[in-house]
Formats: C-alpha cells, structure tokens, sequence
C-alpha cells in the first residue's frame, strides 16, 4: 500500500514538473515574439526620423536658395539706384536756374572731370539743380544754423545790456531812521560835543577814571559837590584799594521806591595799583538800577557835579548800550535786575545788624526802606584778583531792607553789570562767588 502512495506522489510531482515546463516553453515564446516587435517599431522609428532629417534638410537648402535669390535682386536695385547717383560723362555740368545772392552760399560749378563724379551737396538757402543728358537731380536743402534770437527783460532792456545787479526793495520797516537803500551806509557825524560821563554812539560807559587823589582829599571833594560820604572802605589788607561810598538827597529821593533803593548811592575807587581813581557814572548806575523810574535830568546833574569837582575825567572802556542797561543779562539763563534774592525776613532786621562789624554802613531812604553795605567774607573778596580789581568800587555788597525781607541783588547779575567786559573764561573763573556772597549775606542777619 505505501509502495502504491508513493508511486503516485512520484506520477503526480513528474505531472505537475511536466505541466510546469510547458507554461515557461509559453512564456519565453511570448517574450520572443515582444522583444521581436519591439525591434521592429525601433527599426520603422529609425527610419522614420532619417527620412525626416533629409526633408529638414531639403528645406533648409530651399531656403538659403530663397536668400541668395532675395540678396541678388536687392544688390541689382541698389546697383540700379548707384547708376542715377553716379553720372559717367565726358562734358561739362551745366547749373540749370542757380538761385543764389553770394559766392559763399552755392559752391562754384564743376566745369571739367574726367572720371565719375558723386554730386555732393552744396551749402545754399534754395534748392540746387544739375543736369546730365536726361538726368534731372534736385539737390536737398541742408539745414540752416539758426540765428540769435535776442530776448528781452522784463523792462524791455536786450539780455546782453541788462543789468543784473542784486535789486533791493525800497519797502522800510516802520519809524526807520537809517539810511535810504542804495546808498553807501555812512556813520553820521556828531556835531555836537559830547561831555565825559554821556551817551555818545548810543553807549555809556560804567566808570569814569581820573588821576589818583588820596583818600582825604577825594572826601573833601565830594563834601563840596553836596555828597556825603557813608563808608570809606578798605578791601584789601594794604589798603590799596578803598571804596568811598557816598550819597545825597537827589539819589535818596529817586531810589525812595519799591525795589529801586540799590541805586541810593555812588562810589569812588582810589586805585593805589593802578594809580587812578574810578568814579560809577550817575548815568550808567541808574539807568540800570532805577529801571522805568530814571530820570535823565536829575542824572545829568549828578554827573555835573562830579565832572567840576574832580577835574579831567575820561570814560572807561567798560560801556554798554545805554538802552538796554534796564534788561541786562550777562547771557540767556541768567538773572535781570528784578531777579533778586532774599536773605532774611521778620520785623526785627535791624536789630540783628546792630552793632555788626561786618556791616559798614546803614542809610535810611524817604519811603522807610533802609540800604546797608555788608562787608564779605576775606576769602570771597578774592576774586578780585581773578578779574581784575580795576572796577572793585562794586563793593561794598548791598542788602536793601524793605517791607520785612532783606534783599540783594542776585551776584551774577550785579558782578556782570559791574564789569561791562567781563569775558565767559573770567565768569567760569568765579563761579563759586555768586552763592558765597549770597552766604556772606545771610550770615549778617544770624
């Protein structure tokens, strides 16, 4: 029995190989027969695209046939068109109608060539025409330089006659008092002298120097001209400098106002240094110090009486504009005269100044107001030899006491206005100054 299953194990396995072998006999030959077609499309393909190549290039020859056509015939035109431009002859060009005015304009006609002649254009203002056998030619006209044209101004003058200097109008602003536009600026001529101590060129000087004079005898002068003096003070150790302080009734009536008593008194500097005294000019000081309230008149006087007394004076080179001594100001940021500062208040100021020696004087005004002159600290009275102590007349340092405050003229408003030339470097030099006087000060009041 197994002998019999594995018999027919064998048969079927010998079946199935057989059955097998027949399905790839199947297979290739189908492979055959697509690789033989595939052969035979690539074949059919190659020799589609060589016949088309040779159309191609038939074409491309045809073309090239068309261009060497075109170019011939368009060589024959230009050719053709050569031969009327060129004219062959043996006799003479006529001019037919030559229609000129000068020898300059036409060029002179040809008479004689002897081999072809191109016609060239001629320079005229008409047409020019040749002719030869049964050739007509008309010469173009070639184009004309154009001429100048002349263009006029606004006010009818040729542009090469117009003048074109700068013009300025002749509108002026209101209450102008110049001179008149177009005119060279001339500085007028003074006519009238001017006395030391005034205006002149619209400035006044701060001080007016004269030849040294003792102390003795500058006080007697002033007792003669109706002053009297407050304080003779020395602002040094050696006594070379000393600061007379001086007043009288004129300057306490005009300083008997809210705010204006700082101008309630003058000063001479006796200079031993330099050897000179320094008198503060009446002008300059209240113009500055009395504001609105100036009065010109009474100022004059004062100034008179000074120049009678003290002989030969000369103006400092310390000046400034005498209209605006009122709103001075060293430079923007800074303090104007009103700009003061407070250094003590109460109803008792007075008695706390009583019997102090740093206070050199006390001078009562008309309307209550008292100016008293404070001595400063040795050490803030230095500055002087920083700047200069040529226009140290400026201290003693007031206080004006009024209406229960004790006030001062802000520093760097008073030193500025007290030295007219005071550079910016020479301020840099005192800055601490300013707020060590404003201490001096209220240490008197303590």
């Amino acid at each position: 029995m197994k002998k019999i299953l594995l018999i027919n194990s064998i048969l079927s396995l010998g079946i199935t190989f057989l059955a097998a072998n027949a399905t790839l006999d199947e297979m290739y030959k189908e492979m055959r027969e697509i690789a033989k077609s595939e052969l035979e499309v690539k074949k059919s393909i190659t020799t589609t695209s060589e016949v088309k190549v040779v159309e191609l290039k038939a074409e491309i020859a045809k073309i090239k046939a068309n261009i060497e056509e075109l170019k011939a015939k368009k060589k024959a035109q230009i050719e053709a068109k050569a031969k009327v431009e060129v004219v062959e002859t043996k006799t003479p060009i006529a001019v037919i109608e030559p229609k000129v005015t000068t020898k300059s304009e036409v060029q002179p006609a040809i008479n004689r060539v002897s081999s072809p002649v191109a016609v060239v254009p001629s320079i005229a203002k008409v047409p020019q025409v040749f002719s030869t056998s049964n050739i007509v030619i008309t010469l173009p006209l070639l184009p004309q330089v154009p001429t100048v044209v002349n263009v006029k101004s606004v006010n009818g003058d040729s542009i090469e006659h117009h003048n074109r200097s700068i013009k300025f109008s002749k509108r002026v602003p209101p209450n102008y008092t110049g001179p008149k536009f177009g005119k060279e600026m001339v500085a007028p001529i003074e006519t009238k002298e001017v006395n030391v101590g005034e205006v002149k060129a619209g400035q006044v000087s701060a001080y007016l120097r004269g030849e040294l004079l003792d102390l003795e005898e500058v006080e007697k002068r002033l007792h003669d001209s109706g002053f009297n003096v407050l304080s003779s003070v020395k602002l040094d150790k050696k006594g070379d400098l000393i600061s007379v302080v001086f007043t009288n009734q004129v300057l306490i009536s005009m300083s008997s106002k809210t705010g204006k008593g700082f101008a309630s008194t003058l000063r001479i500097l006796i200079n031993k240094k330099e050897k000179s005294i320094s008198i503060t000019n009446p002008l300059y000081l209240l113009k500055a110090f009395l504001q609105d309230d100036f009065d010109k008149a009474s100022a004059h006087k004062l100034l008179a009486a000074l120049s009678s007394k003290f002989g030969k004076l000369e103006n400092s080179d310390d000046k400034l504009k005498f209209q605006l001594l009122p709103k001075y100001q060293f430079m923007n940021g800074l303090p104007f005269y009103k700009d003061t500062i407070v250094v003590a208040s109460g109803d008792k100021l007075l008695e706390k100044i009583k019997d102090n020696k740093r206070v050199f004087f006390e001078q009562k005004l008309d309307n209550g107001s008292v100016i008293v002159g404070i001595k400063l600290n040795k050490r803030t009275n230095g500055f002087l030899k920083k700047i200069g102590s040529k226009n140290a007349a400026m201290l003693p340092l007031l206080v004006l006491i009024e209406d229960g405050k004790a006030t001062m003229l802000d520093p760097k408003y008073y030193i500025s206005i007290m030295y007219p030339q005071l550079t910016m470097e020479e301020f840099m030099k005192i800055a601490t100054v300013p707020d060590s006087m404003v201490k001096d000060s209220k240490r008197v009041f303590r």
